[in-house]
C-alpha cells in the first residue's frame, strides 16, 4: 500500500510513518510532498522545487494555505510516482493501534470517512473554510453527493 504526505515537518513525520508501519501489517510504500528532503529511511521525497514549475512555485506561495495543499497534491498525483490506488493522509494522523484488514476496503467497496455535508457548511473565516465551500459550489455544479471527507483522516483513492 502507498501513502501520500504533504509535510515539511520532518519530526512530526518521522514519528507518525513509524506508527503507522507498527500498525500495518503489509508493506508500506511512503512517498511525501515536502520542501527539502526528510531523511527518513525508506520513504520517497518529493522535493516541492522539483515537482513544481517556476511559475507554480509561485502560485502556491501565493496561495491560501488549502490551496496551496491541494496544488501540491493534485501535482504529486499528476506527475509524481503515485500509485493507481494510494491512500492521502496528513502528517499528523497516527492510528492508535493495529488497522484492520478491512480499513480501507470492504467486500471490494471503498470504506471513506466522511465528516459532514458540504452544504451545510456555514463558516468562512478561514482558508479551509473557503476550501470547503468552493468544492461544495463544485459538486453541486455537476450534481454530485457533496459529503466531506477530510476530517483528518486517511482516505484509499482511486487515481482515475
Amino acid at each position: 500500500m502507498q501513502v501520500l504526505y504533504l509535510s515539511n515537518r520532518r519530526d512530526v513525520l518521522s514519528i507518525t510513518v513509524a506508527a503507522l508501519r507498527a500498525a500495518v501489517p503489509e508493506p508500506l510504500e511512503i512517498v511525501v510532498i515536502t520542501p527539502t528532503a526528510t531523511g527518513i529511511e525508506g520513504v520517497t521525497d518529493l522535493i516541492e522545487a522539483e515537482l513544481l514549475s517556476g511559475a507554480e512555485r509561485r502560485a502556491a506561495a501565493d496561495a491560501d494555505h488549502g490551496g496551496r495543499n491541494t496544488m501540491l497534491r493534485d501535482l504529486a498525483v499528476r506527475r509524481g510516482p503515485v500509485a493507481d490506488r494510494f491512500v492521502v493522509s496528513d502528517d499528523d494522523y497516527r492510528p492508535l493501534g493495529p488497522l484492520a484488514a478491512d480499513f480501507w476496503e470492504r467486500a471490494g467497496k471503498l470504506r471513506s470517512y466522511v465528516s459532514h455535508d458540504l452544504a451545510r457548511w456555514r463558516r468562512l473565516n478561514t482558508s479551509y473554510d473557503g476550501t470547503q465551500l468552493n468544492t461544495w459550489l463544485a459538486l453541486a455544479q455537476w450534481d454530485c453527493p457533496h459529503l466531506g471527507y477530510g476530517a483528518h483522516l486517511p482516505q484509499l483513492m482511486v487515481r482515475d
